[in-house]
């Protein structure tokens, strides 16, 4: 980084001001090219993720001490800079994401309820915006979707904050009349404040209509030989006559359509987000356009980063993609009545494209839970009968009503659609045992027997509108089987018929559990599903739930395990149930480390033992095998640097270490 090797280093000053001002800081890893410094060349959110080496634990590692945040850098001088919200902090933020229309959300709010207070407010390197407020006193605000293109980081939450780098290229920055340091966060509009705690999203943005065809060749319009030359820059206007010329070629010119064009060419080129916006801007002035060119207050240079970021993330249906509908006999089917098979469109969904075409700054992974529920993704569960599966799906939604830790990962504010096969009476306990809220819905039974597969297409269909309807985060199917139209588990064509149904409800914006039974044989990582391998192979996400020790009735552990698409996923982790809900222990072999310790305190006493008298007197019965020598030896160290146990003793020959139960 080039700050940091002149001796200064930019994003540690400003981590370090973050910090004086009480805002709990970590780093992130850098981007580099469209790329992430994580050095996963998949990698779903480039420069924005924690640097995990650094945090391990992730947010709950934030801080504000300066001594760490300086060693942090010290390690990774070229880390981004995140700013954990919510109550530790004592800030939430506003995320606008113009990628997704954020800005058109934010300006129908805004002519209803009137303008945000001047706060700090921050321009992402994508284009967007961060609010930050004041955290309210005596309220909790959690991580939810508030409207389309807009997000709200409050507790277990956290923003990139500026000079972060961003894939595109472009910097974060503070907005020069709202920075952070001339003006304090402000307190929370009421109206604002009212509707994140109800979590009523305003209906969803009309999106203009894109331009139907783009001109291949820039300009859009025929030129005149001095008209090109004004162009390709090789003639300036420089006199009144050419100025007057230009002038009248402009207007047979959409101005908008041309600049969008030019950056599109760009890009196909292999510029960067920088170097777009900056070719952007001389080509408005160069040509006359005068678009955004006379803007003042930095709006022209944050309009040309606008182009340039939404020209290098186009992504999404295009004129001349196939579309879904629902044809005779409920069959989904790929409307081609207006596709040329003899000529392809280059920019439809079926489109084939070389490698290096590839868009890395695809969208960014939202997560309701953690490396378990994301957005436009299908999780399965599969649990054994009577494990607590139940249970846990119970305990999940009730704590989705405000959001925070679940499982040990963090968990945003969530609404749900709960379709169940059980009856309405045995949920209606749980309500009132939990204190479940009204962010968790209920369709029970919605088939009297099993449907048939139009049936089944067309109840699909019905729940991808309530979706939209009531704007759900997350629908759960419990369980899959009963409530489909499946004969045959070990089917894999009729099972992908059936399932491949759930994408027209990821498709519109929420996340999907399919709760599943396991089969008879549970032997090998991700074969307990029962059935065909169509379902598991079909979802994103699957996670395997059993107990932790299962002949013992006793022991309330319970353990997850995943598999994922994504690398955020844990792979295991011990979970139990609290007053405070499921909590993490850790992974089973700290758990059974953990055992190992318990099982060793019980056996010393006032007596110094050795190492083969705690190996010899180890309980014959006992859920825990007798350790080997090593693990044994790793144990008592551990316990002794825990301050658990007293050490007396040189391990030399003839003087081996002796141990004792430390005295309260």
């Amino acid at each position: 980084m080039d700050d940091s090797q002149a001796g200064t280093n930019e994003r540690l000053e400003a981590a370090l001001a973050y910090a004086e001002r009480g805002w709990a800081v970590l780093p992130l890893y850098g981007a580099k090219g469209r790329g992430c410094l994580c050095g996963d060349p998949k990698c779903q959110s480039p420069g924005k993720h924690p640097v995990g080496a650094l945090v391990p634990r992730g947010l709950k590692q934030a801080t504000t001490d300066a001594a760490v945040i300086r060693r942090w850098w010290a390690a990774c001088p070229d880390a981004n800079v995140g700013i954990v919200t919510g109550s530790v902090s004592g800030i939430w933020a506003v995320d606008v994401d113009t990628i997704h229309e954020g800005d058109l959300s934010l300006e129908v709010l805004l002519e209803e309820h009137g303008d945000l207070p001047t706060t700090p407010h921050s321009l992402t390197g994508g284009g967007g915006d961060h609010y930050v407020l004041r955290y309210p006193a005596g309220q909790t605000i959690g991580n939810c979707k508030l409207a389309q293109g807009i997000d709200i980081k409050g507790d277990n939450g956290y923003i990139v904050a500026p000079p972060s780098r961003h894939a595109s290229g472009f910097e974060y920055a503070w907005e020069v009349t709202e920075h952070f340091e001339d003006v304090v966060p402000a307190e929370s509009p009421a109206w604002l404040l009212d509707m994140v705690r109800t979590h009523a999203a305003p209906k969803p943005v009309a999106v203009p209509e894109t331009i139907e065809e783009w001109a291949v060749e820039i300009p859009p319009v025929p030129l005149p030989a001095w008209g090109m030359a004004l162009w390709t820059g090789e003639r300036v206007i420089d006199s009144s006559d050419g100025e007057e010329k230009a002038r009248a070629e402009v207007r047979r010119v959409d101005r908008s359509e041309t600049l969008w064009s030019i950056g599109r060419a760009l890009r196909s080129g292999g510029a960067d987000g920088p170097q777009i916006a900056a070719a952007l801007a001389n080509r408005d002035d160069a040509l006359g356009f005068h678009k955004y060119s006379t803007r003042r207050n930095g709006y022209a240079a944050r309009e040309y980063n606008r182009i340039a970021v939404k020209v290098l993330a186009e992504a999404g249906p295009t004129p001349g993609t196939p579309t879904l509908t629902l044809g005779s006999g409920g069959a989904a089917t790929e409307d081609s009545s207006d596709i040329d098979l003899s000529a392809p469109d280059p920019t439809s969904r079926w489109a084939a494209i070389p490698a290096s075409q590839i868009n890395p700054n695809g969208e960014k992974v939202t997560w309701l839970w953690e490396g378990y529920l994301a957005v436009g993704a299908i999780t399965e569960l599969v649990g054994m009968w009577k494990s607590g599966k139940t249970t846990l799906l119970c305990h999940l939604v009730k704590a989705m009503e405000t959001g925070g830790m679940f499982c040990g990962m963090p968990l945003s504010r969530c609404k749900v659609l709960v379709i169940t096969e059980e009856h309405s009476s045995l949920w209606a306990e749980r309500r009132d045992d939990l204190g479940i809220g009204d962010n968790v819905w209920f369709t029970f039974r919605p088939f009297l027997g099993k449907p048939d597969l139009k049936t089944w297409r067309l109840y699909i269909a019905y729940v991808a509108n309530l979706v939209k309807m009531h704007q759900f985060d997350l629908v759960v199917l419990d369980p899959l089987t009963s409530q489909a139209p499946i004969e045959n588990e070990n089917d894999s064509a009729e099972m992908t018929t059936v399932i491949v149904e759930f994408r027209r409800i990821i498709e519109v914006g929420a996340s999907m559990l399919v709760a599943h039974h396991p089969g008879k044989s549970t032997t090998g990582q991700g074969k307990s599903s029962r059935g065909s391998g169509a379902l598991p192979g079909f979802v994103d996400i699957l996670l395997e739930f059993g107990r932790f020790a299962p002949d013992r009735a006793e022991d309330t552990r319970r353990v997850l395990v995943g598999m994922s698409r994504y690398k955020d996923t844990p792979p295991e982790v011990v979970i139990e149930l609290a007053d405070e809900g499921y909590i993490a222990t850790g992974t089973k072999a700290d758990s059974t480390a953990a055992d190992r310790g318990e099982i060793i305190l019980g056996l010393l006493s006032d007596m110094p033992v050795s190492r083969d008298a705690i190996r010899q007197s180890w309980p014959e019965e006992c859920a825990v095998p007798r350790p080997g020598d090593t693990i044994l030896k790793k144990t008592l160290q551990t316990l002794e640097r825990e301050g658990r146990l007293v050490v007396t003793g040189s391990g030399k020959r003839g003087e081996p270490y002796l141990y004792t139960k430390k005295r309260s």
